[in-house]
């Protein structure tokens, strides 16, 4: 029988003293702990980014969207080669890998998103079956989402 972590409430009280360009939180904690979820929601109101991590693979992303008054919905969980667009390149820059990378994750579709799907021309090159060339890429980034504060 595991004991749940109780959060560290003077910690806590200590980090909201400072000032942050960006705060990263995984699903689980901004989800279920309400002293968290403010702490997240105040420094996002001041100016931060978020970067929520989807360590459970949350399904509903409702909480997400109440709190940061997002209009995201859920595109596909399935396995898609991804690069980053503009703006992915803009705020991610040298961290992410140049060519495509292929993932398994939840996909969100919403204002925002970092990255597009790769299409290979080679894998359409079959005017048979591909007449009008590749299909357009499926929108939606990864379930690693980032909004940016006011």
């Amino acid at each position: 029988n595991e004991e749940a972590e109780e959060v560290d409430t003077v910690r806590l009280r200590e980090l909201e003293k400072g000032d942050y360009q960006a705060i990263i939180v995984d699903d689980t904690y901004f989800i279920r702990e309400p002293d968290i979820t403010a702490f997240v929601a105040d420094k996002y109101e001041k100016g931060a980014s978020v970067v929520v991590m989807a360590i459970e693979g949350i399904f509903n992303i409702s909480p997400l969207r109440r709190k940061f008054n997002v209009d995201w919905e859920f595109g596909a969980y399935t396995k898609r080669s991804i690069k980053l667009n503009d703006l992915g390149k803009e705020i991610i820059g040298d961290a992410f890998p140049k060519d495509s990378v292929y993932t398994k994750s939840h996909f969100i579709v919403g204002e925002g998103e970092l990255f597009t799907e790769f299409q290979d021309p080679e894998d359409y090159e079959d005017e048979e079956y591909y007449p009008d060339g590749p299909p357009s890429p499926a929108p939606g980034s990864p379930v690693v989402t980032v909004v940016r504060g006011s």
